[in-house]
């Protein structure tokens, strides 16, 4: 019973570091994806890619103009240098991406993550070697039934979860480099 109290709070402390690790490493890999596409100034992929749109759109207007009876030609012109970028603004790309952020993944706060137990294992009544542990299941057995705890977090308890991700988590170690720039190159081709 020991042993199984240990590995399940071990577990959960685990899983529950992990997960906060692995959002933290996804967010930060989405947003540094996100940035240099949706930045908001002119250096941004998706303000140059709208200006070059905006300067093929006044293109196309002039060829068309040009392609007017010279009786219509000049005032057709005039009207194509007198629209500005408001004008075409409706025709211009949007990254939705870039203006709606509900596409980006929300923490979720799972209560099994806020139990007492997975933020202080030092204090989980359920897990073996801690005093509530012992207090909970052995208390009522004392003095004549008492046994020794066994298990390993007799000895050593799980650390509680950190505020910070380490640099290098579970997650990152599952991304690797070539997943990443795949990911990154999909990015690129779907702007």
């Amino acid at each position: 019973m020991d042993e199984t109290a240990c590995s399940q709070g071990r577990q959960q402390v685990k899983t529950c570091k992990d997960y906060d690790c692995c959002y933290d490493y996804v967010n930060m890999s989405l947003y540094q994806e996100w940035e240099p596409i949706c930045r908001n100034d002119n250096t941004s992929i998706h303000f140059k890619y709208r200006e070059q749109y905006y300067g093929v759109l006044r293109i196309e207007c002039l060829i068309d103009a040009l392609g007017k009876p010279d009786s219509q030609r000049q005032a057709a012109v005039n009207n194509c240098t007198a629209r500005n970028r408001s004008f075409y603004l409706p025709d211009l790309p949007v990254i939705p991406e870039c203006t709606n952020s509900s596409f980006w993944p929300q923490h979720r706060q799972y209560s099994e993550c806020k139990e007492p137990g997975t933020l202080d294992p030092t204090t989980d009544a359920d897990v073996s070697g801690t005093d509530a542990y012992r207090a909970k299941y052995y208390y009522p057995l004392t003095p004549r039934y008492y046994q020794t705890c066994t298990s390993q977090c007799c000895y050593q308890l799980p650390d509680p979860p950190a505020p910070a991700c380490p640099d290098a988590c579970a997650c990152g170690k599952s991304m690797s480099p070539a997943l990443l720039e795949e990911g990154a190159n999909l990015a690129a081709v779907t702007v």
